[in-house]
């Protein structure tokens, strides 16, 4: 369990590492709660060396004059399923130190929206550390509940970490895990989380991970998914919120997307720091790797440049 008292490490634990691109990191604070890896050898690599090897693939050398990435809608999940959809968006700008990180609470325990006010995410020979200021104007200024359990035992945000780590060596991280928050919720959710970045100066990249369409039929899955990719690579919060209204009066197939709130609160946050719309990097499905399966998960990734 991920609880204060059994997870305290002092700084010879978790000092001064290699990064995944081989240069160096900001050190961990010197007591801190640390979220060990948990689906390391499951959804990516264990090995530190296997790990770098397998992100500096996915990404690609990295290029000259890539525009600052504002914010990115990515995928989560086995890095044979999702790891290239994630990494084409994730490599077409350049992503800021720190990152908010909005995602779904899989399990729906706990507070609706929770976040990590302190410590840091280990991955195979690196950490990515909490960017303890920002996460605490968050929490205080959107009434979101600290509470680091909730992420204790979901994959969502430890998925892209290894790769955006790997983009972005010096990487800090604000953790937020959304469930079953209305529109008005979302709403004031998303304005908090612009105020916040907004007071601390910018400099951040907001991230949303959600898959589009959960379990469909492959046929099904571009009218399951178009309208709601549509909709949030323009920013539509009202075509978002369409969107999911029409798998329930039958427009578009009933099928589950594990981050709708955390792509509402994503949406209504880009609009109240004057984002612009994005463009679809990439999309795919499970069974792109399973031929053979007749319920898919459908993934998107969409990347938002600062303008």
């Amino acid at each position: 369990m991920y609880s204060r008292g059994a997870s305290m490490v002092g700084p010879d634990d978790i000092g001064m590492r290699d990064s995944l691109d081989g240069g160096s990191v900001r050190p961990p604070p010197i007591v801190a709660r640390v979220r060990p890896p948990r689906f390391a050898g499951a959804h990516y690599p264990a090995d530190p060396g296997d790990l770098k090897r397998m992100a500096e693939a996915l990404l690609g050398a990295p290029r000259a004059g890539l525009p600052r990435t504002a914010g990115l809608v990515l995928p989560h999940g086995p890095w044979r399923f999702v790891g290239p959809l994630v990494a084409r968006a994730i490599a077409r700008g350049t992503v800021e130190e720190t990152v908010v990180i909005l995602g779904p609470n899989h399990e729906g325990r706990g507070p609706r929206s929770a976040i990590i006010c302190d410590g840091a995410f280990a991955l195979p020979g690196a950490h990515v550390p909490i960017e303890e200021p920002l996460a605490e104007s968050i929490r205080a200024l959107g009434g979101f509940a600290e509470a680091p359990e909730v992420f204790a035992g979901d994959h969502a945000v430890e998925d892209l970490l290894p790769l955006l780590a790997a983009r972005q060596p010096r990487l800090s991280l604000v953790p937020i895990a959304i469930h079953d928050v209305s529109a008005a919720g979302a709403a004031r959710m998303g304005a908090a989380i612009g105020d916040a970045i907004v007071g601390r100066g910018g400099g951040v990249t907001l991230v949303a991970t959600s898959d589009i369409a959960h379990y469909v039929p492959p046929s099904d899955v571009a009218r399951a998914s178009d309208p709601i990719v549509e909709a949030t690579r323009a920013l539509d919060e009202e075509a978002l919120v369409d969107a999911f209204r029409g798998r329930l009066d039958g427009r578009t197939p009933i099928v589950e997307t594990c981050g709708l709130g955390a792509l509402l609160t994503f949406v209504h946050a880009m609009r109240a720091l004057g984002a612009e719309p994005g463009e679809v990097v990439g999309r795919a499905s499970s069974g792109d790797v399973d031929a053979d399966a007749r319920a898919v998960v459908a993934w998107a990734s969409v990347f938002y440049a600062r303008r």
